[in-house]
């Protein structure tokens, strides 16, 4: 992982209690497949969904916050038991509004993952903020951490196991 700032990143780690995760290009690798049906399939890694599992293990937990509007993230969530989905939300920063609200956290007790300009907004709204390897530029300018994986390929669960290891004083 390469940090803007290791130790301030460090002690907010600390109070982390939710991982918020776009989808495409974080979750998946960013590809999406269709079968001349017409049947659209996305990819997922299982590394990640097992860090999901150890996350809400320690009592923390996970939602997915997505432009875009799929059965198919519905389905994963269900499988992972994550805390919420956020379909077809454009604005990811009034998303995390109606978040902080129902769950009643503070914006520096979330951490966010992303890849792309979409997922800017809020990720200069939480405690703090993760780029998979392979983000937009800008997106890796921002971050406050950039994962050594691509999405789709183990960085959500590299974001994962940083926290847990902060939390648990490994690190």
């Amino acid at each position: 992982m390469i940090f803007k700032n290791k130790s301030s990143s460090d002690r907010i780690a600390k109070s982390i209690k939710l991982l918020i995760s776009d989808n495409d290009g974080t979750l998946t690798p960013g590809h999406t497949f269709y079968s001349i049906n017409g049947e659209c399939y996305k990819q997922y890694h299982h590394r990640d969904g097992r860090g999901i599992y150890l996350l809400k293990q320690n009592e923390l937990m996970f939602g997915i916050i997505t432009g875009e509007n799929s059965e198919i993230v519905l389905r994963r969530a269900e499988k992972l038991n994550v805390d919420f989905v956020k379909l077809g939300k454009l604005d990811k920063k009034k998303a995390l509004s109606e978040i902080t609200a129902k769950y009643n956290l503070k914006p520096y007790e979330i951490a966010y993952i992303g890849d792309d300009t979409n997922d800017m907004d809020i990720m200069l709204e939480v405690g703090i903020s993760f780029a998979v390897s392979d983000s937009h530029p800008e997106i890796i300018k921002i971050a406050d951490v950039r994962c050594t994986l691509p999405g789709g390929y183990g960085a959500v669960r590299e974001a994962i196991d940083y926290i847990l290891q902060i939390k648990q004083g490994l690190i």
